[in-house]
């Protein structure tokens, strides 16, 4: 009888044991998947960020990009004139020759100055991109990871 009564008494404690271990294993895993869903909501943060960053560039690069061709069409439109004007004006000297080659330098220095900033809004715009696929990335993996852990909240 006293011996049923100690392995009653030992078999209580080993229950309460498991019963502890399981409780702090199921915290701990509520904990994971709360750390993993606040992650994975800061991905989504960041994500919506970069997105509208990247928006942002693509906009402002097509305002440079529409700015450019009208700067371009006006310069050309400006050398135009300047050359009819030249024609007329040619008997009357080489002063006329020298100020429209000044005209195509200068829509030429402006042209190259615009190409180089769009090639720089274009740079931005791809590493945008870049730091858009890497936080999609970040994402798929941490919401794989929040599926697992619900998966084993479930189990």
């Amino acid at each position: 009888e006293e011996e049923k009564v100690d392995a009653l008494a030992r078999a209580t404690k080993e229950l309460e044991m498991v019963k502890r271990q399981l409780t702090n294993a199921i915290s701990d895993r509520n904990e994971a998947s709360t750390r993993a869903l606040q992650a994975n909501n800061q991905l989504q943060v960041d994500l919506q960020t970069a997105h509208g960053k990247v928006t942002d560039a693509n906009t402002t690069r097509l305002a440079a990009q529409e700015q450019l061709k009208k700067q371009t069409e006006g310069m050309l439109e400006q050398l135009k004139r300047a050359q009819e004007d030249g024609s007329r004006h040619l008997k009357s000297g080489g002063d006329i020759k020298e100020e429209l080659l000044r005209y195509k330098e200068s829509a030429q220095d402006e042209q190259l100055a615009l190409k180089e900033q769009m090639s720089t809004l274009k740079l931005s715009v791809q590493e945008l991109t870049f730091g858009t696929s890497e936080m999609q990335s970040q994402l798929d993996r941490c919401s794989k990871d929040l599926a697992a852990t619900t998966g084993k909240l479930r189990e």
